[in-house]
């Protein structure tokens, strides 16, 4: 999957960029049917789930270091992702049971603010450019997604 993720575990918040680990942020853009970003309290994982207006059961991601490489992942915590459709974003149009994890790395080492999210094993996803799973995507219609800080 290469899309960036905006998610939240709190009903309210701001737009508000939280530090992930060594320079890597996403940031929470407050709009409604999309995912936030939260801190999480106390200190700890980030933890990521569904806004509470979604329907389905929440869902929540930690984003763990997979190695010292700057290279991050996403795991499900109840071995669950849903993926929304690109074509109805209110729709759902995978639903995994397997645990999936995503990797996030640096697309350019000299651009710290450019990072890309790919599945364990690079596929795409093709609701990558839904903007429930998007924080701010590049202007060239690309699946790589700016982190701003």
């Amino acid at each position: 999957m290469k899309a960036i993720f905006a998610l939240s575990a709190l009903a309210a918040f701001s737009k508000s960029a939280y530090s992930l680990a060594d320079g890597l942020h996403l940031i929470s853009t407050g709009q409604d049917n999309q995912l936030y970003l939260t801190a999480p309290d106390p200190p700890g994982p980030l933890v990521f789930t569904k806004p509470e207006s979604d329907n389905r059961d929440n869902q929540t991601w930690y984003i763990k270091a997979r190695d010292d490489t700057g290279t991050y992942s996403i795991a499900t915590f109840d071995e669950k992702l849903f993926v929304t459709c690109a074509s109805d974003e209110n729709s759902i149009c995978q639903e995994s049971t397997d645990v999936q994890y995503f990797k996030i790395t640096a697309v350019d080492p000299g651009d710290p603010d450019v990072y890309e999210i790919t599945t364990e094993d690079d596929a795409n996803l093709s609701a990558a450019d839904d903007e429930r799973l998007e924080a701010s995507s590049s202007h060239d219609g690309s699946n790589l997604f700016y982190i701003r800080d």
